[in-house]
């Protein structure tokens, strides 16, 4: 388990190609080809994790199961925890078989207690590094509902975030970076566009 500080910031469409070029004159090193994620996000009948990012309580979780292009090959079952020390994740392989059953009987955890799927997001993230941090840049970010996926919404920009490994001072080159700060969540903005179109007092479960 390790600590990390995560600072994120908007990105418009426009301005995709000059931030990847300013990545690449900042001496970054691709760390792995951009690929396409899906994350499935569980919560409790009450939406009491989401809730709790929008805020911003200490402690709180977020619950997902996320894959890659090939979900046979990689699930993982991913506990996102915001405490006062900081961040942290823990991971767990899971199989195809594991997330119908939680798909169809919830999952189970200690502080929410049985939750439910209520969101898919799906994006394309670039990964880049360099010394002990690292970016990610996230483009076609959609959310989806995961009772009718023709409910969908495509998001209007894309999301960079620098992530510090066990270091709490942002590298004074990242703060050329043409752009503004912000508190962003993708479970948080899946729930409200998703909610917003359907019907804002909907039960899902």
């Amino acid at each position: 388990m390790s600590f990390r500080l995560e600072d994120k910031y908007i990105v418009n469409n426009e301005d995709k190609i000059k931030i990847l070029s300013f990545i690449e004159k900042s001496d970054f090193e691709q760390e792995f080809k951009n690929r396409d994620i899906t994350s499935i996000y569980f919560d409790d009948k009450n939406l009491r994790m989401f809730h709790d990012s929008e805020e911003g309580s200490t402690p709180r979780k977020k619950i997902r199961v996320r894959f890659y292009e090939d979900k046979n090959k990689n699930l993982n079952l991913e506990k996102k925890i915001n405490s006062q020390e900081g961040k942290f994740k823990i991971t767990k392989k899971i199989n195809f078989n594991d997330l119908n059953n939680y798909k169809k009987n919830g999952y189970y955890d200690s502080t929410y207690g049985i939750c439910y799927p209520v969101l898919k997001v799906n994006y394309n993230r670039y990964y880049f590094k360099k010394k002990d941090y690292r970016i990610t840049f996230d483009i076609n970010i959609n959310f989806k509902d995961t009772n009718n996926e023709n409910f969908r919404y495509l998001e209007n920009f894309s999301v960079l975030e620098v992530k510090i490994l066990n270091k709490f001072n942002i590298p004074l080159e990242l703060e050329q970076l043409p752009l503004n700060k912000i508190r962003y969540s993708k479970y948080s903005e899946g729930i409200k566009k998703i909610y917003d179109r359907i019907d804002k007092n909907r039960i899902y479960f």
